[in-house]
């Protein structure tokens, strides 16, 4: 697929599932390029598992895609993702494309990530105000995903927001080089950060487990029931004095602190491997 100039990273389960996740990155787009219809059908035949049943291919319009680019590989994403009945997953970062533009093309389904960002494309006015554009995007179905990342997780743009009433619907730590040694870590000091700031316990579990797999069709993941995975987390609520930071470096200190105690994967306790 030359759209995609080979950045495509196959996803694995835990649990060994015979299904695949992938998510295609869009890194680049000239702007004569267009989506011929030979180019969907490669993707559409590329592993037949991905379209059976759940909607497992997720699209993403990474940050160098704006710039000159724009909006446009994101276009060709939301055609794509309409020959094939699956989700786009796009971002919000610095402009260009604006954020007016990206969540007007935003359907029923489709992700924002990065939607806590602080200032540029924050969701919130200088009043802490939410903006007109964002409020559309959530009452047309459109899933809204934290993304913590190194540069898009902001403590005052989260307040608004909550004191709002605009809970994120999916909590994700977006942890790479950049992140993973701060500010965001991993998931447990993601979900905390949001502990700190008054969400309940169980919108915070369920904003990282349920409802991400909810956003992919995934049935088999994400909740204790017959027929899941098996899969689980357990988890100890710690209760002391923790500082936390954003991408700004503001800090705020919580009462609590999700730590992991153990993992279970298919119905077993899972024990990391010796060195």
């Amino acid at each position: 697929m030359w759209i995609f100039y080979g950045n495509v990273n196959e996803l694995g389960d835990a649990s060994g599932s015979p299904r695949k996740s992938f998510l295609f990155f869009l890194t680049d787009c000239h702007r004569e390029i267009r989506l011929p219809g030979d180019t969907v059908q490669c993707l559409v035949e590329q592993d037949t598992s991905v379209l059976s049943g759940a909607l497992s291919t997720v699209l993403e319009n990474p940050r160098n895609a704006g710039g000159a680019s724009g909006v446009a590989p994101l276009d060709i994403a939301l055609e794509v993702a309409e020959e094939t009945g699956l989700p786009v997953m796009a971002h919000l970062d610095n402009p260009p494309p604006s954020r007016l533009e990206v969540l007007a093309r935003l359907r029923r389904g489709d992700v924002l990530t990065h939607c806590f960002r602080p200032f540029p494309s924050a969701p919130v006015k200088e009043d802490g105000q939410i903006r007109e554009e964002v409020l559309e995007a959530r009452r047309r179905g459109v899933i809204f995903d934290i993304g913590h990342d190194s540069g898009s997780f902001g403590f005052r743009t989260a307040e608004a927001m909550l004191t709002a009433g605009f809970l994120p619907d999916v909590i994700s730590s977006d942890v790479h080089a950049l992140s993973i040694k701060g500010p965001a870590f991993d998931q447990l000091v993601t979900m905390s950060k949001f502990l700190c700031l008054g969400m309940e316990l169980i919108d915070v579990i369920r904003a990282s487990t349920a409802a991400p797999a909810a956003a992919l069709g995934r049935t088999d993941i994400g909740r204790l029931q017959i027929g899941a995975v098996g899969d689980a987390t357990v988890l100890e609520l710690a209760e002391g004095d923790f500082e936390y930071r954003d991408v700004l470096g503001e800090a705020r200190t919580g009462r609590q602190r999700l730590n992991a105690r153990g993992l279970v994967v298919t119905g077993g306790w899972w024990y990391p491997p010796r060195a």
